[in-house]
């Protein structure tokens, strides 16, 4: 999935280690329906194949 984070720069500014922000994620759960949380980060590209095994 490709995705535009329009608070991208205001979420980068305020954390050393950003992730999307909270209207990218509920858009993504809006879009998706109902998913667990492996399934989001996925989505969103959060985390590593081993990191989603532990």
């Amino acid at each position: 999935m490709s995705w535009n984070d329009p608070n991208a720069s205001s979420e980068a500014k305020r954390y050393d280690n950003p992730i999307p922000s909270r209207e990218l994620i509920l858009s993504t759960i809006n879009e998706h329906g109902e998913v667990t949380h492996q399934q989001l980060a996925k989505a969103l590209i959060l985390m590593t194949q081993t990191s989603l095994t532990l």
